[in-house]
Formats: structure tokens, sequence, C-alpha cells
């Protein structure tokens, strides 16, 4: 079946995959007109045939019938459709396109009803899970059995055996990991590992729903308990465990399930990363027990780029254990030292390699001055992206934090409000890296002039 292109078509121009929405957009035409066609030769005073959805979906499969559905039914009111089904059909977001009429069922809305609720009761009838049966958001996934998003699937793989994966590693098990973060997972059904982004699970399983055969399995997937085995626990250090260091290094991060192969010497991981072609999305990182995170991504600069650049990926700074650990903090210095990138990875950014950690002598002394009193990112006037211009932080979120484009923004250049150390406004022009450090010097004078308030006076 051709594939189920999600985006827009400004979208699809921007990535540099107009013959892939073009491809799908034909085949969504072809899809609604087959819809039609067959509630056309289907209908019988008033009466649908009953296999008439399931001949859809074995032409066009669950995908593509409920993206169709969807952008149907938002042309129509739900009056007449059985309430549940309405809501699965419309739970598809469609991005809005200005053909998007031309993959409308046209169709008697009785018996458009009638064929929402036949694909609806096929969807039932495979027992998918849904964020129904998830425990809530903002868990951590950490050795826990995750819910894969149906829709990351293909049509001969949905079942809810292929939707239960064990959560093993990677930066994305973190409840705050941010969009494009991954995590390492096992399928219960087989053990095949896998990396998958955060945002293709649904979330962490009530286990309460958890099937008999899926809990056997688990139990062969999680480790005993610490000592269980008569060897000696690992020697702890606050909250965390001591454990040797390791490296691995993964082919191409947009397949779902990947080759990825581990190294106890960074020379060695070096070596496999580099004979890597740069057409793929390689990523090189560093693992610890449990706990993975990537240092090094391979990723094009600009969405029609056919390879990628090196570029350090920043996120072990965002959490404490990993950046207050010297071997993290040399192996990042030696990974940089060897491979001399132009570009960092900073909270879902491609940004400038910064050339030192201090401010700038012009930028000493200079605060930010925020519309939003406490968050300093609210002191950005206009980001300024390579290849498209000026944008407002606004603009900017929609685009590139709100939407779920795969492709990183290249942030060259930040227009901020300011202040000096007396209070006078400035207005700021600074590279991203510089608007970092402002946030945190910003924060620090905050905090130290509440103290100074709560002062008792003698």
């Amino acid at each position: 079946m051709t594939e189920l292109y999600r985006f827009s078509r400004q979208g699809a121009l921007q990535e540099g995959e107009l013959d892939r929405w073009i491809v799908s957009r034909q085949a969504n035409v072809s899809c609604a007109r087959n819809i039609s066609g067959l509630i056309d030769a289907h209908a019988r005073q008033g009466q649908l045939d009953p296999d008439t959805a399931r001949t859809a979906l074995k032409n066009w499969g669950f995908l593509r019938v409920q993206y169709v559905l969807a952008n149907t039914l938002t042309a129509t009111g739900g009056l007449g459709f059985e309430p549940d089904s309405l809501r699965w059909a419309r739970s598809v977001f469609v991005p809005p396109d200005k053909d998007n009429h031309r993959f409308r069922v046209k169709a008697d809305r009785t018996l458009l009803a009638q064929f929402v609720q036949q694909t609806y009761v096929e969807y039932l009838a495979l027992g998918m899970f849904g964020p129904e049966h998830c425990v809530g958001p903002g868990q951590d996934f950490t050795k826990k059995v995750l819910i894969l998003r149906s829709d990351k699937l293909k049509d001969e793989c949905w079942s809810p055996q292929n939707q239960l994966w064990y959560g093993h590693r990677g930066s994305g098990c973190s409840s705050t990991a941010a969009k494009g973060e991954h995590v390492f997972a096992a399928r219960l059904k087989d053990g095949t590992q896998a990396c998958w982004n955060r945002t293709d699970f649904m979330g962490v399983l009530d286990e309460q729903y958890l099937p008999d055969w899926a809990a056997e399995r688990l139990v062969e997937l999680r480790p005993p308990p610490a000592g269980a085995d008569g060897r000696p626990r690992p020697r702890r250090h606050g909250n965390e465990v001591r454990a040797m260091l390791q490296f691995y290094v993964i082919d191409d991060m947009r397949l779902g399930r990947l080759d990825i192969s581990h190294f106890s010497q960074l020379a060695d991981a070096m070596l496999a990363y580099r004979s890597l072609s740069s057409s793929g999305l390689k990523a090189l990182g560093i693992q610890r027990g449990d706990d993975a995170i990537d240092l090094v991504q391979c990723l094009p600069l600009f969405p029609s780029d056919r390879e990628g650049e090196d570029v350090m990926v920043l996120r072990f700074l965002e959490f404490p254990l990993w950046k207050s650990e010297p071997q993290i903090i040399e192996t990042a210095q030696g990974l940089a030292s060897r491979l001399h990138p132009r570009y960092c990875l900073y909270r879902q950014c491609i940004i400038p390699a910064p050339e030192q950690d201090k401010l700038p002598r012009a930028l000493r002394g200079r605060y930010l001055w925020p519309d939003e009193p406490g968050n300093f990112y609210t002191a950005a006037q206009w980001v300024y992206v390579a290849g498209v211009g000026r944008l407002s932080p606004a603009e900017f979120k929609r685009r590139y934090m709100d939407a779920s484009s795969a492709h990183y923004p290249l942030v060259v250049h930040i227009s901020a409000c300011g202040m000096d150390s007396r209070g006078n406004y400035k207005s700021l022009q600074v590279s991203p890296w510089e608007f970092h450090l402002l946030v945190k010097l910003s924060q620090e004078r905050l905090i130290q002039n509440k103290s100074q308030k709560r002062r008792p006076l003698k």
C-alpha cells in the first residue's frame, strides 16, 4: 500500500518531500472515491451492506481510511453519527490544505454514518490499545511497558501484540525529554530491539490491562532484583549506580528498528561512526547501566540537504547526574576535539558551536528583560533561522516546537530585550548560546535579588 504522508503541502516543501506528499494525496483522493462508490453500490433501502467497510479496509488499510474519514467529518456536523465512532474517526489530525475537499467522501449522511460505525467496529475487533489504557501523561519510560501509537505500525502489523514495548533506556525515557529524543525498547511479543522517538508512544500502560502473554514475557525482560543471583550489588553513589561507561552507534535514527552497535572503547565507536554514510541520521552516544544519551548526531542543516553534518548534542547538560560526571565531560570534549563540529543541538535547535562558555566583554553586566516576569526566554523578540529569515517567537514555536516536523531549525541569531545593571533598557543582538548564558545569569540575579529582600533588617 502507498505510504500515508501526514504533513501539509507546505510542510512537505520545507522538508524536501513534495514527491511523497503528491503520491499520498493521489492515494487519498482515490480512497475517498472508492469509499463513495462502495457506499453507493452497497446501499439497500437506506441500509448499508454489513461488509462494505471491510472491503474498503482491505483495499486501503485502516490508516488511510481513518485519515480520509477524519478529513470528511471536519466538514460535517455530528448529527446522526454514533458518538464513539465519530470521536474515533475524528481523532486523526489532518493538516489544512486548500484542496482537502478533493478527498472527502461524497455520500448520503445516514449511509456515511453507517460506514463510519462499521469501520469503528472493525477497529474494535482488533483489540488495539489506546490512550484510555495509559496511566497518565508525563511518565518516565524506563523499565515500563509502553504503548506504541497505532499509526507507527504498517497496516499488516496492526495488532495489540505489536503495540506493547518494554522501555530499556535512552534520553527519551525521561519525563522531561524533548521532541525527537529516542527510546531504546524491546517488543514484548518477541524481544525485537528497536529505537523510537518518545512521541511515537502513547504512554505507559496501566498494568491492569496487561495481557497474560505479556506478563510472562515481562518476567523475562525485567532484570532480577539486585543481588538475587548471588552476585555483589553495584556500588551506589547518591541515587545512581556506578556502572562502567560504554558507547553505542546507531546507523540511522529515521528507521524504527535499528542496528545498534556497542563498544567499550571510544576509539572503536568513533571508527564505526565514521564508517557510516552521512546520508543517514547516524548517532554516537554513551551508556551507563540503563541510562543512555546521544553525544553526536549527523543532521541535515537544511530540509533539502541529502547529507548531514556532525553536530554535538548538548542534551546531557540538562541532566545533573550527567553533567556532573567527569568522564562524561571528558568524553564530550574528546569528541569535540576529534570531530571539530561547527554546530550543536540544544533545546531542539541547531546552533553555532560556542567558542567559549562565558559572555564576551560587550555583554557583561547585561541581563534579559522578559515580557513574562521570571520567564527570561520571553525576552526574545526575533529569532533568525537560516534559510527562512526572521520569525517572531510565536511563529517559531508554531513551526518548530509545536509541530511534528522531523527537521531541527538552524538558529543563527536572536534579538532580545535587555537591561544593564542599573535597569536601563538595552537592545541585545546575540548568538543562541549567548542568549542561553544571559538566561542563566538573569535567573541567578533574580534569585539573588529575592534572597536579599528577604533578609531581616538589623
